[in-house]
């Protein structure tokens, strides 16, 4: 019967829509592919970057300061014996109205030049100060003691030499107190004492020194 003919695809039609698809496919793989195979688009190096480690100097003289660091501490870092000064130096236990007169250590005989005389505090530095004759001239107007002795090199003259250590005050402990020494010119020690005076109070040694003429007569 006419028009009722079925419609199934002939082989060249086959043929046909294969070589259209994979012409297509092939297309669209070499569009999608180049010359060489996509890289992922390096990332710039910079280098690696380690952080500067900070070195701190280790110097006592940037020690931070404890402000709160109490003077009993003080005293115990700095001299452990400190904190027995005063009982040891026996200074408080005098009273400020007690007056402790002129002292006087007697005549030593030398053939010495010259005399080198040493003074220190021997108790707590207070500012216990004063000041030295020689034969009623006076040679240093104003010493303040201190631990460390304070040397004077005095010539000497044939015959006496009398030296007066004169107390200008009696600091902030009383009395006014010192060591004395004194060596000739081969380091002999000529005398050692200690005085405790009181405000314009002395202390006196008298040197005699045996010359040539001296030693004649």
């Amino acid at each position: 019967m006419f028009g009722s003919r079925s419609r199934y695809p002939s082989i060249k039609e086959i043929i046909f829509i294969s070589s259209f698809l994979g012409g297509f496919l092939f297309a669209q793989e070499k569009k999608g592919s180049g010359s060489f195979p996509l890289l992922e688009k390096p990332k710039p190096n910079y280098g690696l970057l380690i952080p500067e480690e900070k070195v701190e100097d280790f110097s006592f003289l940037n020690k931070p300061k404890d402000n709160n660091l109490s003077m009993t501490d003080n005293e115990r870092f700095i001299d452990p014996g400190a904190k027995y000064l005063k009982k040891l130096s026996k200074e408080g236990s005098v009273s400020k109205d007690t007056y402790l007169g002129d002292v006087y250590f007697g005549d030593i005989f030398t053939i010495s030049k010259s005399a080198q005389i040493l003074l220190r505090d021997f108790g707590q530095e207070d500012g216990d100060r004063v000041r030295v004759f020689v034969n009623e001239k006076e040679v240093i107007s104003n010493i303040t003691l201190k631990n460390q002795f304070f040397t004077i090199n005095l010539p000497l003259i044939d015959g006496f030499n009398k030296i007066d250590f004169q107390a200008l005050n009696q600091g902030k402990l009383y009395p006014n107190t010192a060591e004395l020494r004194i060596y000739d010119d081969f380091g002999v020690t000529l005398a050692m004492n200690q005085w405790n005076l009181s405000t314009r109070a002395k202390a006196t040694i008298i040197i005699i020194k045996e010359g040539d003429n001296l030693r004649k007569e």
